[in-house]
């Protein structure tokens, strides 16, 4: 296309002093002067504006933009203008301490970027101080302008620390997202150690089995130590972790421990932390004797060996529990420590009296 506008001719007049011209109209000139040049350089801004040049039609068709801003919004040669990034406008756990071992807090996120319907996104945990594992919650595509509430991975168990959440999001374009300081996309949790559950409250101790009734006394047998003797701690005593079952005779080391009366040994046996070297007589009245601190290895009978009564057994020592030299006697009238119900000891001090006599 070519311009077919004509630029019009211009005629210029000029004004030629005459040598004979007088002083008056000398004087004239500088106002002719001033009209002829205020005429010319009007014509002359006219037609430049007629002359302007018009811009050029580019080779492919469009047109090349001018040198600087035209309409939309955008330079010629210049980078495009940078548009939004995702945002996580909101995101948080909830509450953000729990105890190990129970429910995971809840998580909601929404993220926003201006006309962009989606992106993908993924939140991962951290733990802090080196304690824990790495939780990684890969959500993929979702709405941006929704609350979402992304669900743990099956199995999830944290361990007792500090965590950091952060969220992970890019756009179609590629865009990241965009940490602000009123949505940095980060979150914290704690997980707090199970407390130790109070130590059960320990069941009252049974009560003690009631002590059998002790039998009458008969005046038949012999004293089981044969020698001088006293009485130390009674039947029924308090030991503080269990009652004396028997009566201490006292008496001088290496003294004689007898049958009162005749039987069969059922037990010779020693208890270093207990009743240390003891025997156990049944006797032909169907009580079972038990005499125990003798001292190591004096025991003169075997299990199952018949004595008579009088026979000696074994002597007077101080081993096991036993602080002096002295004979623990007991008297089991249905049966030592058989296991039932009526296997009881009976205070043994009506019966040592009696043989005594």
């Amino acid at each position: 296309m070519t311009c077919r506008f004509r630029a019009p001719k211009l005629r210029i007049r000029a004004e030629v002093p005459r040598p004979e011209a007088t002083a008056a109209e000398r004087g004239d000139m500088p106002r002719i002067r001033q009209r002829t040049l205020g005429g010319l350089a009007a014509t002359w801004v006219a037609g430049g504006a007629l002359l302007t040049p018009v811009a050029p039609a580019s080779a492919g068709g469009a047109a090349v933009p001018p040198p600087s801003g035209g309409v939309g919004g955008i330079e010629y040669g210049s980078a495009l203008a940078p548009r939004g990034r995702p945002v996580a406008s909101r995101f948080r756990v909830a509450p953000a301490r729990v105890v190990a071992g129970s429910a995971l807090p809840r998580i909601l996120l929404r993220l926003d970027e201006a006309g962009v319907p989606q992106v993908r996104a993924r939140i991962v945990l951290w733990p802090l101080g080196g304690r824990g594992r790495v939780v990684k919650l890969d959500l993929g595509r979702v709405r941006t302008g929704m609350l979402l509430r992304p669900a743990w991975p099956k199995g999830t168990t944290l361990a007792p620390g500090r965590y950091v959440l952060r969220v992970h999001a890019s756009d179609p374009a590629g865009r990241k997202l965009l940490r602000k300081a009123r949505a940095p996309g980060r979150s914290r949790l704690t997980v707090a150690a199970r407390p130790t559950p109070p130590p059960a409250t320990p069941a009252p101790a049974p009560a003690p089995a009631p002590l059998a009734p002790a039998i009458l006394a008969g005046a038949a047998g012999t004293f089981p130590v044969a020698g001088p003797h006293t009485y130390g701690d009674g039947f029924g005593v308090d030991r503080g972790d269990h009652r004396h079952q028997g009566v201490d005779v006292l008496a001088a080391e290496g003294l004689a421990v007898v049958a009162p009366t005749a039987g069969v040994v059922r037990f010779t046996e020693f208890q270093a932390d207990g009743a240390g070297e003891y025997v156990v007589l049944r006797s032909v009245t169907g009580s079972d004797y038990f005499f125990a601190h003798c001292i190591r290895s004096s025991t003169v009978v075997a299990e199952s060996q018949a004595v008579r009564e009088g026979q000696p057994l074994c002597a007077v020592g101080s081993t096991g529990r036993s602080s002096a030299p002295h004979l623990h006697f007991e008297l089991w009238p249905r049966g030592w420590r058989t296991g039932a119900g009526n296997s009881v000891p009976v205070d043994p001090l009506p019966q040592l009296l009696a043989w005594e006599r």
